[in-house]
């Protein structure tokens, strides 16, 4: 409606253009993310004979030329899609129901997580404008869940090599101030990685460069079993949180 497209002058100027015009844009906004395509009767229908379908069809192909069909643009949603696919496939089924049917449950629980923060950030300014791009904002929500994701549905082993996949595809720096940032910020909505606010004072120590917390010895013992040395300095280097960095400095001292 805002460019110079003839169409678009027309449908400024002429109330039965614009209503043309703002019925064709729902009909394009409606059948882009559906697998069914919708037919353009049906458009003719809903404006009960007003508008013809070839009337809608002809504004469409006027309105896609005028914003040089860039109608999909990327979506931290759509990132994150493309990054689940990453997650290898023994990493897929959760830990504790290795007879379960489900064998993508990992994965669904993963964008369950990821869809709320990244649909969540839609409503937040600061992460919806640029230097954040929209691949900052998906891998900071996929590093939040990977972090919450307990360990009898996704092993630490499972996290670093499903994290070592993202960042050797993407390129992406897990460990950049605007993945930080925006990891925060998404923490701060939807209180991850915090249980009854247990880590809150954990989070603060680490911002204000005090003596690191030590972990519980039951959480000592876990990463000790399953982690030592390289392994979990290579965790800690790709995310960097308060737990991970008491974590290492636990298995380096025991």
């Amino acid at each position: 409606i805002t460019t110079k497209n003839a169409a678009a002058t027309r449908a400024r100027a002429s109330r039965r253009e614009y209503q043309l015009a703002s019925m064709t844009a729902l009909y394009i906004a409606v059948k882009l993310p559906e697998p069914l395509e919708m037919d353009t009767e049906l458009v003719s229908e809903m404006s009960r004979g007003v508008y013809s379908a070839s009337e809608v069809a002809d504004m469409e192909a006027d309105m896609l030329r005028a914003l040089s069909w860039r109608t999909s643009g990327p979506t931290p949603l759509g990132f994150l899609s493309h990054f689940l696919a990453l997650l290898p496939a023994e990493s897929r089924q959760r830990r504790r129901d290795s007879d379960s049917s489900d064998p993508d449950a990992v994965e669904s629980l993963l964008l369950d997580l990821g869809r709320d923060q990244t649909e969540w950030a839609a409503y937040d300014y600061s992460l919806s404008v640029r230097p954040l791009l929209p691949s900052t904002v998906a891998v900071a929500a996929l590093v939040n869940a990977i972090e919450a994701m307990p360990g009898d549905d996704m092993t630490t082993r499972d996290k670093i090599a499903f994290l070592r996949r993202v960042r050797e595809a993407t390129g992406i720096d897990l460990t950049s101030n605007e993945v930080r940032y925006a990891r925060g910020r998404l923490r701060d909505a939807f209180d991850i990685g915090d249980e009854d606010g247990e880590n809150e004072d954990e989070e603060q120590q680490c911002e204000e460069g005090t003596e690191e917390p030590e972990l519980r010895d039951e959480e000592c013992q876990e990463t000790d079993e399953e982690y030592s040395g390289d392994k979990a300095d290579e965790l800690c280097s790709v995310t960097t949180s308060p737990t991970c960095v008491s974590q290492r400095k636990s298995i380096h001292e025991h």
